[in-house]
């Protein structure tokens, strides 16, 4: 009997470590990019902010980061990743004014709330990025990703909505993860490197935290 019940103890223990550590993966088909195969086509979100009315959400904020880097003599620029409230079109919103630098990142956010992730590089960029995959164990959530030269020498684009959906109360840490990517004879010679963790220093935005709270009354 003793025997029997420390057994249902324990599994009721390693049912619910796995429960608690098991993974959730976004698959690549759900995330909004720009000009990332697998990806949505971001661009089909665009619209013009009020503010600027003939210039797209998407061309805006491009350009508020190549301002504020030409600013900085393209010196220092990269700065943390963050996340915002809603998914789709709305988070593209909601992600304009912190590129506009009118608003700050909020830290924070409610369980009744969409969370999406923003994912990006600074302007003048010798990498394009490709997201592998997306995978958050419960706390924790990976961005793992590879780079793509830029064998012509064109400034690449890399911009990201990654859409996590509904959470659980908690504080939660988005780490970037690079992976070796085999390069082509013609890359080697050009001086791009199968793994560049100075260039994800310089120009990647950065790893972050944020946090999930109880309902907003």
């Amino acid at each position: 009997m003793r025997r029997s019940f420390l057994f249902s103890i324990a599994f009721l223990f390693s049912s619910t470590a796995a429960i608690a550590g098991e993974s959730t993966t976004i698959p690549l088909n759900q995330i909004w990019a720009y000009t990332m195969p697998g990806a949505r086509d971001i661009r089909d979100l665009d619209v013009a902010p009020a503010e600027r009315p003939g210039l797209g959400l998407l061309e805006s904020i491009l350009e508020s980061s190549f301002h504020r880097a030409d600013k900085r003599n393209f010196k220092d620029i990269s700065r943390p990743g963050f996340a915002v409230a809603g998914s789709g079109r709305s988070a593209l919103r909601a992600a304009h004014p912190v590129f506009a630098d009118v608003a700050k990142p909020y830290k924070e956010f409610s369980t009744d709330e969409e969370v999406t992730i923003v994912f990006f590089s600074e302007p003048l960029s010798r990498y394009g990025v490709q997201i592998q995959h997306v995978k958050r164990t419960d706390k924790q959530v990976e961005i793992q990703y590879q780079l793509k030269p830029s064998i012509d020498g064109t400034n690449m684009t890399n911009f990201a909505l990654i859409p996590l959906g509904k959470l659980p109360a908690g504080e939660y840490h988005v780490e970037l993860k690079q992976s070796r990517r085999k390069l082509k004879p013609v890359e080697a010679k050009l001086g791009f490197k199968a793994l560049d963790e100075e260039w994800s220093r310089d120009y990647l935005c950065k790893p972050f935290t944020f946090s999930v709270v109880g309902k907003r009354e």
